[in-house]
């Protein structure tokens, strides 16, 4: 305990009282007369030098593991960065395997669609620098379209990606063995897709090759000392990548201790293992998300403890000075003792303050340290968290947030650490019998009296489930239309707007419908309006089963009119929507006399499909999809209504396509 630290003191004296249960007056210090002042200094400051020797030796001891806790740290960061490079590298050659597996699968694999298209994969490998090759195999493993025009007509089906294709229909990317390419030996990666028909048989494999220099050239720029390593396993021990690589080249297989290391450490955590050469290593694993392999990065421990080693040195050698300046400055503790006895009366009363305050406060009010521990909670956790203060203290503060709402606590934490002195945040939590609740926490910033810096803070929680409950029910009333139970019209607009522009960032095409009552005013007229209320949540409810997808939107648009919103969804199949909806209105056959020839409700239902080109934006704009869908509306109605009409695709100039149920 420092005597200048002021909160410190206080948090320590309460702290420690809360935790065991039981109030203990704080420990005073001790009155000392000016008789026995000398001897007792002198006993203190021989006691201090020895208690300075245990601490140096226990720091230098901690010291140590820190540094072999830190070597561990990079490692395991430095393997995570392995592995998200490598993936992005992957998924990049994916993203190129799976528009030219499309585009085969779509126009076929004819002569003179194949011929074209080793033209366009010399385009696309000059404009992938870290590509090495990219083909394409017929069903007999043939290459029938090449970036490299000299290998077509090779004969690659004894390659190992090639018959993983055969045996397995699977349309996932195959990340295969290391081979070395026939052309000039050097060691490459592969990447594979099958080749599938609409009836799902074999027609071949797109494949692509990775240079393992494109690796190894990366793990050049990244320091792991002389006697380090990095490098990239396939989950089968197969080496696809290693810098330097002395040990293990591209192809070999790893020995079988560092294999089982590999498949039992928990991933992203670092290990001790021993090199083939005999140099103890610390050793981390990151294993890829969507391909199989791991990255490993090591260092040497000897390495890592080398400045550790140096420090410590230095460190020994001036502990003698300062063990004199102890026994020097012990004349001077007398004066300091008499400072501590006024410093901790008044530490007292602040103490004595604090807990008046936070003991009868209806808000929970915790103290958390600069590590984000909590080292004090009041009694007002009960009445919140159903949980006593001391089930709270020692716990990080943000271990009991909802997982959903911790990444956005944890980045209000950091807006205080970049200077911020006080932040408000409302989040999820649960209550000790398992019901969630909403808490609202001030957090203030607290500084050391002594230094003013930055030292932990205070935070203040109350429940304000009940309010949250009301916003959310708030927010569901404005988004839902009161009558039909449907999305109204400004979800609607909010969900168009998005569908948009998503369509012109990937080309896929937005289809909209228009479903209009017929001669909805005369049902009224005749049947009343309670009635016609009625129908129109009957037909709401049709409609709505018919959009079923996650991404389709029925909404009310106004009146009888309902919008029917259809996400990658193309001008026939949204015609069969319109047809299922107009269908299942008449279906209902609810009686409408007046409404001749039918006799029964009917629907009139307009169809537009708008597709853009993915990345080119479009001069059209939303709106104008919903006057092309109304104007299609307007052409069954004036074709004499129970029928679907399709409009041209949006932007053309044709007349409206006219299809009479």
């Amino acid at each position: 305990m420092r005597p200048h630290r002021f909160w410190w003191r206080a948090e320590a004296s309460f702290s420690v009282q809360v935790c065991f249960g039981q109030r203990r007056p704080a420990i005073r210090p001790m009155s000392l007369s000016p008789e026995r002042t000398p001897g007792l200094v002198i006993a203190f400051a021989v006691l201090a030098c020895v208690l300075l020797i245990g601490s140096e030796v226990w720091r230098e001891w901690h010291a140590r593991e820190a540094a072999l806790l830190s070597a561990g740290r990079t490692t395991t960061n430095l393997a995570r960065s392995l592995a998200q490079h490598a993936s992005e590298t992957f998924e990049a050659m994916d993203t190129a395997l799976v528009g030219l597996v499309d585009q085969l699968e779509r126009d076929g694999m004819s002569d003179e669609r194949l011929g074209a298209l080793t033209a366009a994969l010399q385009t696309w490998s000059a404009q992938l620098p870290r590509l090495r090759g990219l083909a394409v195999l017929d069903q007999n493993g043939r290459v029938v379209a090449s970036s490299k025009p000299a290998s077509l007509g090779d004969n690659r089906s004894d390659r190992g990606y090639f018959r993983h294709h055969v045996e397995n229909p699977g349309r996932s990317p195959h990340l295969g063995a290391p081979v070395q390419a026939r052309t000039d030996q050097r060691w490459v990666v592969t990447l594979s897709r099958r080749i599938a028909g609409a009836d799902g048989r074999f027609l071949g494999v797109a494949n692509l090759a990775i240079d393992a220099v494109t690796f190894a050239s990366f793990y050049r720029d990244v320091s792991v000392g002389e006697r380090g390593a990095m490098g990239l396993i396939r989950t089968d021990g197969t080496v696809l990548a290693r810098f330097p690589d002395q040990e293990a080249r591209p192809g070999q297989a790893i020995v079988p201790d560092l294999l089982r290391r590999m498949r039992d450490a928990p991933d992203g955590t670092a290990a001790t293992a021993i090199s083939p050469d005999g140099d103890a290593r610390i050793v981390a694993f990151r294993a890829a998300d969507k391909f199989p392999f791991v990255a490993v990065a090591s260092l040497s421990r000897d390495e890592a403890l080398s400045e550790w080693l140096r420090q410590a040195t230095l460190r020994v050698a001036g502990a003698g000075p300062v063990i004199l300046l102890i026994l020097a400055a012990g004349i001077l503790l007398s004066s300091q003792i008499r400072r501590r006895q006024r410093a901790d009366m008044a530490l007292r009363e602040a103490e004595s303050r604090f807990r008046l305050m936070a003991e009868n406060s209806s808000d929970m009010l915790c103290r958390v340290d600069r590590a984000g521990i909590r080292t004090y909670v009041s009694p007002a956790s009960e009445r919140l968290l159903g949980l006593r203060p001391d089930e709270l203290v020692g716990y990080s503060a943000l271990e009991r947030v909802h997982p959903e709402d911790r990444e956005r606590a944890r980045q209000e934490v950091a807006r205080l650490q970049e200077g911020l002195s006080e932040t408000k945040l409302t989040y999820r939590t649960r209550h000790r019998d398992g019901t969630e609740i909403w808490l609202e926490t001030t957090v203030r910033v607290l500084h050391d009296p002594a230094t003013g810096a930055r030292d932990g803070v205070v935070t203040s929680s109350r429940d304000v489930t009940d309010r949250k409950r009301l916003e959310h029910q708030l927010l569901a009333l404005a988004r839902t239309d009161s009558l039909t139970g449907l999305a109204n019209r400004r979800s609607f607009d909010e969900a168009l707007t998005a569908e948009w522009h998503r369509a012109l960032r990937t080309g896929t095409p937005l289809s909209l419908a228009f479903l209009d009552v017929d001669r909805f005013k005369l049902f009224n007229d005749s049947y009343g309006h309670q009635a016609g209320d009625e129908c129109l949540k009957l037909i709401a409810g049709v409609v709505g089963l018919v959009a079923r997808r996650p991404g389709d939107l029925v909404a009310r648009y106004g009146g009888e009119e309902i919008a029917i919103l259809l996400p990658g969804t193309d001008a026939a199949a949204a015609y069969q929507t319109g047809e299922r909806a107009r269908r299942g209105v008449q279906n209902l056959a609810r009686a409408h006399a007046p409404h001749l020839p039918f006799g029964v409700v009917t629907a009139s239902v307009g169809v537009v499909t708008f597709r853009g080109r993915a990345g080119q934006g479009s001069d059209l704009r939303p709106a104008e999809l919903v006057a092309a869908a109304d104007r299609a509306l307007y052409e069954a109605k004036r074709s004499g209504r129970n029928c679907v009409v399709a409009a041209a695709a949006l932007g053309l100039q044709d007349a409206p396509v006219r299809r009479v149920a």
